[in-house]
């Protein structure tokens, strides 16, 4: 699998329940989002429709290759953590890998997380 897969933090929330992962890993700080079952329930169908309209959705499963990179990044074992400033701006870093694969994962100044995996 190559490629890139761009999750918002509410996103990561999401899917770490419905996949039953732990997706707070360091050096990230991912909230916990809406504790009421209602806002919960919102959230949770926006993420699905966003990850639908993404293709990361695919009739009643999740793409394979999102299984995989959260698998992943939740599973593997950790190469490099950083957390640091440079220039006034906070920069997060985490690379895992197994024995097939090794993605990169990092949040942008936009409180997202992206997951690129190369083989």
């Amino acid at each position: 699998m190559s490629g890139e897969i761009v999750c918002s933090f509410v996103e990561l929330d999401v899917l770490g329940v419905a996949l039953r992962l732990d997706v707070r890993q360091f050096p990230f700080s991912i909230p916990h989002f809406a504790v009421e079952a209602e806002e919960r329930l919102r959230l949770g169908q926006a993420a699905q429709d966003d990850l639908i309209a993404r293709g990361l959705i695919r009739g009643d499963n999740f793409a394979p290759e999102l299984v995989q990179a959260l698998n992943m990044y939740t599973r593997g074992r950790i190469a490099i953590a950083m957390r640091g400033v440079a220039d006034q701006e906070q920069h997060l870093a985490l690379a895992v890998i197994d024995d097939h694969a090794g993605p990169a994962t990092r949040p942008s100044a936009s409180c997202r997380s992206e997951v690129q995996t190369s083989r």
